[in-house]
């Protein structure tokens, strides 16, 4: 049998025998059957077998495989999934006589539905064919005159509303669809098992059933790749996914293989291909006969975050989801609405206003392709936990902006989210953020001015730095508050700036002499300070002109008579 291709692009694994793969559970969804509804089944299916079967004979072809080769893949059972190192790698257009096709195919499901309202696999074929049709009004309104069962119904209606970026109103229709499956059909669209490394299979097989509902709600919730817009379309994909599956379980597959196991995997994972292609391979040597690639779509990323985060969301750091294309990841998702993730510099500081706190984000977003004048939506979203009231703020800028909300708590984590909405181009940054309501000072904030000199939170957010990085040799301003300042004659002051601990190879080339050392650089001094509950204060600090780049820590001490010393800090990365 000859190997199938299939990817983001998807790539080639042979196929093994088809009995050496477990058949798919099946997924079979009961309909009102009159007597005369057998023979509009019977003819319904032969003719989406017969449009399947004419899409594959008239299949482009390519050569190329996004810089990749079949060797370079993750093997699912039968197939490779190949995460391609170029994002513009684009699928062959559709031969404009299988759109036609479909549209006949489309034509002949609705007939078959107005004969048949209660048949179930003519209803899900007819809002499946909709969809990919790029009829989504279409495709819901089949969806709503479904007469199956109504679990069935209400996943199509989740389906089509998905698919038509209606997220939010897409969960309500799956959690309706989930509340009325049986309770072991229900049991496997949820589990997230098989979304999971080997390790946290591992760890989540071990969890008790109450933590494995505490971790599932996080994991979705960490998952929602924009807090700032309604519903989860991580997860709305993800039983949409469960849908396709239900779907192909029982229909002709466009490159002729049986529906296994795997397969199912594959698309619960990765999703399910939009085009596809037979591919020939550039190179001598290889002859894979009608092998297929299929095209799961644009740029995808792994927005599911390590378990041990969701499990305890005050671990999350920022750096747990990668952000390379070609990174090897356990599932994958392209949204619609983002072709390409842009650096986004960033600072976040935190400031005591009383029993509240005012987290501040300052940022730009870095894109080469990005018009100087482009207009981002940007927002900053802080919640304490998977079902905690949202704290949001939200604005539109161009290019750089800064961003303040007060805290529901002081433990919360935060999400940075800036979208250039006509170019589809954006940027995330998530963290947690610990907090004390009694910290004796805030946090540092870097300013954009190195002259400035501000004496309050408002002056200080709006002349905001939107990084921290800087360069050898340049004066940086930075701003603090101190709080509860008695009547005291004075305040010491102690600026620091410490180099992170090198790596180990870092450590090697030090030293042998092949690599400068960092060194810390520190000053002191002691100035008046007048009494206050809030007390800003601004300064300049300069960077020592033969810094080596890397990450380094700023760290002003503040020291009042009678008091703990209190340390302030901020993470600044020095560049070249």
């Amino acid at each position: 049998m000859a190997p199938r291709f299939f990817g983001t692009v998807l790539l080639a694994a042979v196929l093994l025998p088809a009995d050496a793969r477990a058949q798919a559970q099946p997924v079979r969804f009961a309909g009102v059957q009159a007597a005369d509804s057998v023979q509009t089944l019977r003819d319904a299916r032969s003719q989406q077998a017969a449009f399947e079967r004419f899409r594959a004979g008239r299949l482009p072809r390519v050569r190329g495989l996004g810089g990749g080769s079949p060797s370079d893949c993750t093997r699912v059972g039968r197939f490779c999934f190949y995460f391609s190192d170029d994002g513009d790698v684009n699928p062959p257009p559709e031969p404009p006589i299988v759109s036609t096709r479909r549209a006949e195919l489309v034509r002949a499901l609705d007939a078959a539905a107005a004969r048949s309202p209660g048949d179930a696999w003519i209803t899900g074929q007819r809002v499946r064919y909709l969809a990919e049709h790029k009829e989504p009004a279409r495709a819901l309104a089949a969806a709503h005159a479904c007469r199956a069962e109504a679990a069935w119904c209400a996943a199509l209606a989740g389906f089509a509303l998905h698919e038509d970026g209606r997220f939010d109103e897409a969960g309500a229709a799956f959690e309706r669809a989930l509340q009325l499956l049986p309770a072991t059909e229900r049991a496997r669209w949820v589990d997230v098992d098989e979304l999971l490394s080997a390790r946290d299979q591992r760890t989540w097989r071990a969890l008790s059933p109450a933590d494995r509902a505490v971790a599932e709600r996080r994991l979705w919730w960490l998952a929602d790749p924009f807090w700032s817009e309604p519903g989860n379309d991580r997860r709305t994909e993800h039983y949409a996914r469960w849908v396709m599956h239900a779907l192909q379980d029982d229909a002709r597959q466009v490159d002729r293989t049986r529906w296994l196991d795997d397969s199912r995997e594959v698309v619960v994972r990765y999703g399910w291909p939009r085009s596809w292609a037979v591919y020939q391979p550039s190179y001598v040597g290889t002859n894979p006969g009608d092998a297929v690639v299929g095209y799961t779509g644009g740029r995808s990323w792994e927005w599911l975050p390590p378990l041990s985060v969701a499990r305890d969301p005050r671990a999350l750091k920022g750096d747990e989801w990668p952000t390379e294309e070609s990174a090897v990841t356990i599932t994958r998702y392209g949204p619609a609405y983002a072709a390409r993730m842009a650096e986004l510099p960033h600072q976040f500081a935190r400031f005591r206003r009383g029993r509240e706190t005012v987290l501040v984000a300052a940022f730009t977003l870095r894109d080469d392709s990005l018009a100087a004048a482009s207009r981002l939506n940007a927002a900053l979203v802080a919640m304490a936990d998977a079902d905690a009231r949202p704290a949001m703020a939200r604005a539109e800028f161009t290019r750089r902006g800064v961003l303040r909300v007060t805290l529901p708590t002081d433990s919360v984590v935060a999400s940075l989210e800036v979208r250039a909405d006509s170019s589809r181009i954006f940027g995330r940054r998530r963290v947690a953020l610990g907090g004390d309501a009694r910290a004796a000072v805030s946090d540092l904030l870097l300013l954009a001015d190195p002259a400035a000199r501000p004496v309050t939170l408002d002056e200080a957010a709006a002349g905001a730095r939107s990084s921290a990085e800087a360069r050898a040799g340049e004066r940086l301003a930075v701003f603090w508050e101190t709080y509860d300042v008695g009547a005291a004659d004075s305040m010491t002051v102690r600026v620091r700036l410490v180099p992170d601990e090198p790596g180990w190879g870092r450590r090697q080339l030090e030293a042998v002499g092949l690599a400068r050392a960092g060194r810390t650089a520190a000053m002191r001094w002691v100035e008046p300070v007048e009494p206050g509950p809030v007390v800003g204060r601004a300064l300049g600090v300069s960077l020592p002109a033969g810094l080596r780049p890397g990450g380094y820590t700023l760290e002003v001490t503040v020291l009042l008579p009678g008091r703990e010393p209190a340390v302030a800090r901020r993470t600044l990365t020095v560049v070249r």
